[in-house]
């Protein structure tokens, strides 16, 4: 028996036209492959983020207006993605499921569907819940723009740093999984899916070679725009760019960073612990200070670097 569902009302057309639109997205990558459909994706999300805002569920003053009912961009490219989003965030498996069980509810079958319908079935499949998801990408407005930092910290790990702006006012922060790909200088490979929920979140992840080389989204699964994503200097190159002299010294002491880094705040510790001095410039006296041994405690923009100089 065929099975028949119409959304509940222009609010909801996104329902339809969206996941329909997605529908032919489906199409490209079954029949022209992967990368065939990584351009159509990259090709909605181009049109959505050409502007900063845009809500799938139309408020009462929009359904009035007929352009933007069927607005391209909203309805069509930006429904699309955010159903493909959906799938990312389920995977395949629960996502082909919950529209099985979509379109085979018999409470549904040639009548009329809303949006909180679509949204329980997929949360009875995948055991997620889209609460959050559907204010952010359905009722909400906007975009993110991501900021992605990998350092090498020890042999076997790194760190991803991870930071976000959003283009409307209307979303916080989007909470999304986010596939990041390390890359290392003789080819190697390995994509990390970390899961950020707020602002300068920090991973911790094993990866069997140095990266040399970072990706954002490298499938064009989210939609965001202007992301950057950057490979930060370890611990150790850090402590080896940054230059204390002349030392010993009697008068003053002088450090000296790259011009890619900032200095932030310098410590001065007795040998005891203490601190003596704390200075936000690069070159200042130390004729006050007590002879012997001194340590620096100098907090950059790309970390914290740890010195010792003799005050004679």
């Amino acid at each position: 028996m065929e099975i028949k569902i119409t959304c509940g009302s222009w609010k909801d057309i996104w329902l339809n036209e969206g996941i329909t639109e997605y529908m032919s997205g489906l199409v490209v990558e079954n029949l022209d492959g992967n990368s065939n459909f990584i351009n159509w994706k990259n090709s909605k999300i181009s049109s959505i983020t050409s502007q900063p805002n845009g809500n799938l569920y139309l408020t009462d003053t929009q359904i009035t207006d007929v352009n933007r009912i069927f607005s391209n961009r909203i309805t069509y490219n930006k429904g699309s993605m955010v159903t493909h989003m959906i799938r990312y965030k389920m995977g395949d498996t629960n996502f082909f499921q919950a529209l099985k069980n979509y379109l085979a509810d018999p409470n549904l079958a040639y009548k009329y569907a809303i949006t909180p319908q679509f949204k329980s079935h997929l949360e009875s499949a995948s055991g997620i819940n889209f609460t959050e998801f559907f204010n952010d990408w359905v009722y909400n407005e906007g975009y993110p723009t991501y900021s992605i930092t990998v350092q090498n910290i020890s042999n076997g790990q790194a760190k991803i740093t991870v930071n976000q702006t959003q283009s409307d006012a209307s979303v916080s922060f989007f909470e999304m999984p986010l596939t990041i790909q390390l890359n290392g200088v003789s080819g190697q490979t390995q994509n990390f899916v970390v899961n950020n929920t707020f602002n300068n979140q920090e991973f911790i992840v094993n990866v069997p070679f140095p990266v040399t080389n970072v990706v954002f989204d490298p499938n064009k699964d989210i939609i965001s725009r202007d992301n950057t994503a950057t490979l930060g200097i370890s611990n150790f190159e850090l402590n080896a760019s940054v230059l204390v002299y002349p030392n010993p010294t009697t008068n003053e002491l002088n450090i000296e960073l790259p011009n890619s880094i900032l200095l932030e705040k310098v410590e001065c510790y007795n040998s005891l612990g203490q601190l003596i001095l704390e200075k936000n410039t690069s070159n200042f006296p130390v004729t006050e200070l007590s002879s012997g041994i001194h340590f620096l405690k100098i907090t950059t923009n790309e970390g914290v670097v740890n010195k010792n100089f003799i005050k004679k």
